[in-house]
């Protein structure tokens, strides 16, 4: 992985205004959140619209955000959709701050 500086290119207010279809609003429909030590997982039942909506957002964040890296895992562990983000050092701390006031979050 290359150094990337962990820097959305968003204004807070654009985050505040687009919180919904971005990686906040994903938190908040996650099962529940497990850090990683480069970042976080997200985990979701399966359906098919929350994988749809987790492509969705993969998406917009990859517009705004360059520095983090998505996996989406629907094999393994049976009933699970898991998304882990995961960027260079500092990330983990950077989704956590970003995730505050997801009730699922118990990281």
């Amino acid at each position: 992985m290359t150094d990337r500086p962990i820097a959305c290119t968003l204004t807070p207010g654009e985050l505040r205004s687009g919180r919904t279809d971005l990686l906040p609003g994903l938190a908040e429909l996650a099962d529940r959140l497990a850090p990683l030590p480069d970042g976080m997982r997200l985990v979701f039942a399966p359906r098919a619209a929350t994988l749809r909506r987790i492509g969705e957002v993969v998406a917009r964040e990859n517009r705004c955000c360059g520095f983090l890296d998505f996996r989406v895992r629907t094999g393994g562990v049976p009933g699970e959709i898991r998304l882990d983000v995961t960027g260079p050092a500092g990330t983990r701390e950077f989704l956590r701050d970003l995730f505050t006031g997801a009730e699922s979050v118990t990281v």
